[in-house]
C-alpha cells in the first residue's frame, strides 16, 4: 500500500509498483483513496499523533513520554519487550505482521454524538469539549491532559503526558475520561484490571491510516450516500498479543480500566458493586445499542449513551511482510525458510 498528500506521486509510485511486480508477483487489488483531506480523518481530528518510539532507532523519548519500545515488538527476530529474542528462519527475520482494516466512518453520527451532549454533567461540557472528551484530544492534535480548558491549536499534539503520575494525578479520568479514545488504545500509566498481564508497553503498534472517500461539508445535517473513513495499518510482531488484545480487551470491553479480573484468559468483569463501568471506545469499539460510557467530573459520575458504533470495519486482513532479503530468496525459487545463524540479527545475520 502507498499513500501520499499528492495525487501525482501517488500515481507515479503506483506505476513503478505495477512495472516492478510484473516478475513473480501479481497485483491482487487496487483500492483508490479518493479522498482530499489532509493530515485529518474524517471526524476533523489530526491523525496519527501518538507513535511508539523504537529502541535504538527512534530519538530517546523525553520527560513524560512513554518509554521507548523494543524493536522486536515489530519486527521478528530481535529482542523484544521481555528480553527475549525469537528464533526464526530467514524468510522470516526482518519481517512483520501487518493489520488491514477498512474503516467506515459515520461523520454524521459522531456529530449527532458530539451534538448530544452529555446529560447531568456539571459544568455543561459545550460540543467542541465533548467531541475532544471522547477522542481525548482536540481537533488540533493536542491532548487534553495537557489542555484541558481549550484547543491550543496547530503545533500542540505533544506525547509528554501520563496519567496516574502525580504531577497529572487524573487516574480517575477527570481530565481525560477513561473511555476517551486514546487512552482505551493506550493506558499508558493508569491504573489497570490486571497489571502483570495488561502492560500497556507490550501492547503497542505501529499505525498508519490513509483517509479515502469526500469530506463530508461542514454544514451537512444528513449522510450524503458517499462512503468516507480510514484505511488503517497497523505492524506488530505478534497480532494476537496486540492488536487482537486491545481490540477484544480495552477497545470494546465497557469494563476497562475500572473491572476486575474473573479468570484466567477471560473478558474483564464489572467494576465493585457502586462503581459504573467506564464503557466502550465511543471512537472505535464495538458495542451493543443500549452501550453507555461514564464521565467522571469532581460534582459526580454522569453515565450517558452511545447513539450508534461510529466505526464499522468494512474489510480486513492480517499479512505478513517479508525482508527485501526474504523477497529476493523467495524470487530464487526458495520454499522453506533456513534455519538462523548464531549470527541472527539485523544487517550482520547471515540468514535475515
Amino acid at each position: 500500500m502507498c499513500g501520499g498528500d499528492y495525487v501525482g506521486m501517488i500515481r507515479q509510485t503506483e506505476i513503478i509498483i505495477r512495472t516492478k511486480i510484473d516478475d513473480g508477483l501479481r497485483l491482487a487489488f487496487v483500492i483508490n483513496r479518493g479522498a482530499r483531506i489532509r493530515g485529518r480523518e474524517h471526524f476533523g481530528f489530526k491523525d496519527g499523533s501518538s507513535q511508539p518510539s523504537v529502541d535504538g532507532v527512534d530519538p530517546t523519548p523525553g520527560p513524560n513520554e512513554p518509554a521507548a519500545v523494543a524493536i522486536g515488538e515489530f519486527v521478528l527476530g530481535y529482542q523484544d519487550g521481555t528480553g527475549n529474542t525469537p528464533v526464526v528462519g530467514d524468510l522470516w527475520m526482518d519481517g512483520s505482521f501487518a493489520v488491514y482494516r477498512r474503516l467506515v466512518q459515520n461523520v454524521i453520527a459522531f456529530r449527532e454524538q458530539v451534538a448530544a451532549g452529555i446529560p447531568g454533567s456539571d459544568p455543561a461540557l459545550p460540543a467542541g469539549t465533548v467531541g475532544a472528551k471522547l477522542v481525548g484530544r482536540w481537533p488540533s492534535g493536542a491532548p487534553l491532559e495537557l489542555n484541558p480548558a481549550a484547543d491550543p491549536g496547530e503545533g500542540h499534539d505533544s506525547n509528554a503526558f501520563m496519567y496516574k503520575e502525580a504531577s497529572f494525578n487524573d487516574d480517575e479520568g477527570l481530565t481525560t475520561p477513561r473511555f476517551a479514545h486514546i487512552r482505551k488504545v493506550n493506558p499508558r500509566d493508569e491504573t489497570t484490571p490486571d497489571p502483570v498481564n495488561d502492560q500497556p508497553q507490550r501492547r503497542r503498534m505501529i499505525r498508519r491510516g490513509i483517509p479515502f472517500g469526500p469530506a463530508l461539508p461542514a454544514d451537512a445535517t444528513a449522510d450524503d450516500g458517499h462512503e468516507r473513513g480510514l484505511h488503517f495499518l497497523a505492524f506488530v510482531a505478534d497480532v494476537a498479543r496486540q492488536f487482537e488484545f486491545v481490540q477484544r480487551q480495552w477497545l470494546n470491553n465497557a469494563n476497562f480500566p475500572s473491572g476486575q479480573v474473573i479468570g484466567p484468559n477471560q473478558p474483564y468483569g464489572p467494576p465493585q458493586s457502586g462503581t459504573p463501568a467506564d464503557g466502550p471506545d465511543p471512537i472505535a469499539g464495538e458495542h451493543d445499542a443500549n452501550a453507555q460510557d461514564a464521565l467522571h467530573q469532581p460534582s459526580g459520575v454522569h453515565a450517558f449513551g452511545l447513539i450508534s458504533e461510529l466505526i464499522n470495519v468494512s474489510a480486513g486482513e492480517y499479512f505478513f511482510c517479508p525482508s527485501i532479503r526474504a523477497i529476493q530468496r523467495l524470487a530464487s525459487g526458495a520454499t522453506a525458510s533456513v534455519a538462523p545463524s548464531a549470527a541472527q540479527g539485523g544487517q550482520d545475520s547471515t540468514t535475515g
